[in-house]
């Protein structure tokens, strides 16, 4: 769980490729910079985006191939993925 960073735009190394459950809350630049790294993780099954509030379009094809849950919560200006 990554939580009130909302300073920290990357992590270091990316993402491990067995990370199957990943939480971010208020932390908007490290969510642009993972888009990229979500759609190539095989593992990352459950995803939770929350306290945003800035405009967010999720996109469909940058999404984790295997994600079975995706929860975004307390974010107004969340655009829905058609």
């Amino acid at each position: 769980m990554i939580v009130q960073i909302p300073k920290v735009e990357s992590l270091e190394g990316g993402l491990p490729s067995n990370l199957k459950h990943m939480s971010l809350c208020n932390c908007l630049k490290l969510i642009a910079s993972l888009k990229r790294a979500w759609g190539a993780n095989p593992s990352l099954e459950f995803l939770f985006i929350g306290r945003l509030d800035v405009e967010y379009h999720p996109e469909e094809d940058l999404l984790p191939q295997a994600l079975i849950s995706l929860e975004i919560s307390d974010c107004p200006n969340v655009k829905r993925l058609d």
